[in-house]
């Protein structure tokens, strides 16, 4: 490692030690990233297990894909121009519908293949 990535590996460690809140808001939201991805992947393969189709499965992953493809872009320019506490408590709310509606997906998928 070079100095520069020592110095700059050595002051992170700082800053993180220094600030003890955003070192656990980090920590929670890297375990909600981790829990997020492990969602999306067992309900990938239960839509797989139910309806037997790639293209469901497929068709899942995009609906779970496309809010970040159409929110992230304008999401940046108001995150600039408001305040960030506000931010983080109003992003959670679709974050959680969005859990919500990924839970009615296999119902529906499980009734449809009934008929």
């Amino acid at each position: 490692m070079e100095k520069s990535e020592s110095n700059k590996a050595s002051s992170l460690i700082m800053i993180l030690k220094n600030n003890p809140k955003y070192s656990l808001f980090q920590l929670a939201n890297l375990i909600s990233r981790f829990g997020d991805s492990l969602d999306s992947i067992a309900f990938g393969w239960m839509v797989y297990d139910i309806t037997k189709s790639a293209l469901s499965m497929s068709l899942f992953f995009l609906i779970n894909v496309l809010p970040n493809l159409i929110f992230s872009l304008p999401s940046g320019v108001i995150a600039d121009r408001k305040s960030n506490k506000k931010l983080i408590l109003i992003g959670y709310i679709p974050h959680w519908k969005h859990f919500q509606c990924q839970r009615l997906v296999p119902l529906f998928l499980k009734s449809s293949t009934r008929s």
